[in-house]
């Protein structure tokens, strides 16, 4: 079968979730005996060593992002310039009639105008543009985003729900949309480290990037509570958290941003408990990173956490509330090691419905599905 991917960037040469399933999507595609035409943004010298395991490679197609000066709107003008660019990339190389898999805005061309015998599933991931939004200016740029992410919902041939939330999102603001529910994918591989029973300490890690809608000003104001009465406590964050934020205490320690995927696993394995107090998201990779790691997970209730985590493996919260990620966060620390363990073990259990061999299958059904090549 033959399948397009159009990404906006690559993991690891662009750090993001997107990015990553982008990534690992093109692999195990490759798996499935796909015959593969990845475009991407990146040079294809920077690609090809992320595909050299691989017995099929995939036909690069490098279209660089069009450069612009900041101005309100410029992230919109730029992915549409992008897309522009992709659907004129695909016309000159000649690309023979295919189902088209689309990453956000970065195919917003091959949507408005579409091209003969190329159906397009589009997957906004969190759809956070939609999602409880905290600041003036996320609102303004979210305002920004909605009308072109509604308009491109309705007129693509297919919109991919993660799940839980999302699929309710997608309806309400494209009612006719055919929405396929295809999670993110995990590797097999994450699971392979160790049980380690926890201990009379309780180790807390936070993974992702300094912006408003990861929580971090949350836990900034929960930690100090919890140090105070739960000295058994430890507080560990993977991420660029800015210096003038971080709590002068050595049971909170800062990685930095980090790439190396095994010195990331170490650190999630000497952790207990995963925290994702977000205020919006679609399938954080992290949480099952975390679950098959063997972590319990203390998340917030939006986009489609709620297929991760429930009380079998963990908490669920409603975003912004400190008292409950407080509450949760004591819970973890007051409970016995065996009641904890259960809650980490089911994490693992839990993951492997997400490996990326049958995530890839359930993409491939979703493009050769009638009712999307038909639309």
């Amino acid at each position: 079968m033959k399948v397009i991917l159009v990404c906006d960037g690559l993991f690891p040469l662009q750090i993001g979730g997107m990015q990553k399933h982008s990534t690992l999507l093109a692999r195990y595609l490759l798996r499935a005996g796909v015959e593969l035409t990845l475009v991407h943004p990146h040079s294809d010298d920077e690609v090809q060593p992320l595909f050299a395991e691989e017995v099929a490679q995939p036909r690069l197609i490098a279209v660089p992002w069009p450069s612009s000066l900041p101005f309100p709107g410029h992230y919109l003008w730029k992915n549409y310039r992008y897309s522009a660019l992709v659907r004129e990339a695909l016309i000159q190389s000649g690309q023979q009639p295919a189902p088209v898999y689309v990453q956000g805005f970065s195919g917003w061309k091959l949507i408005s105008e579409p091209m003969p015998d190329f159906p397009v599933l589009l997957n906004f991931h969190g759809l956070e543009m939609f999602q409880r939004l905290q600041g003036t200016r996320n609102r303004l740029q979210a305002a920004m985003l909605r009308q072109p992410a509604r308009n491109l919902m309705r007129e693509a041939a297919g919109v991919v729900s993660l799940g839980g939330k999302l699929a309710d999102i997608i309806r309400r603001e494209a009612p006719n949309a055919r929405i396929f529910t295809l999670p993110v994918g995990i590797e097999a591989s994450w699971c392979e480290t160790p049980f380690r029973p926890s201990t009379e300490n309780r180790n807390f890690l936070f993974v992702g990037r300094y912006e408003w809608r990861k929580g971090i000003a949350l836990l900034q104001e929960v930690i100090p509570r919890v140090l105070a009465v739960s000295p058994e406590a430890n507080f560990r964050f993977i991420g660029d958290i800015p210096a003038h934020l971080q709590h002068k205490d050595a049971r909170v320690r800062y990685e930095g941003p980090l790439r190396d995927e095994k010195l990331i696993k170490e650190l999630y394995a000497a952790s207990d408990v995963l925290l994702c107090p977000s205020w919006s998201e679609g399938m954080p990779t992290v949480i099952h990173e975390a679950m098959a790691s063997c972590l319990a997970v203390i998340a917030s209730d939006v986009g489609g956490v709620a297929e991760q985590v429930d009380d079998s493996n963990g908490f669920l919260m409603q975003p912004g509330d400190a008292i409950a990620l407080e509450a949760a966060i004591l819970a973890c620390c007051r409970s016995e090691a065996g009641n904890l363990d259960q809650l980490r073990q089911r994490s693992r259990e839990k993951v492997q419905q997400f490996f990326w061999p049958r995530v890839a299958q359930l993409t491939l059904e979703a493009l050769r599905a009638p009712e999307f090549l038909q639309r």
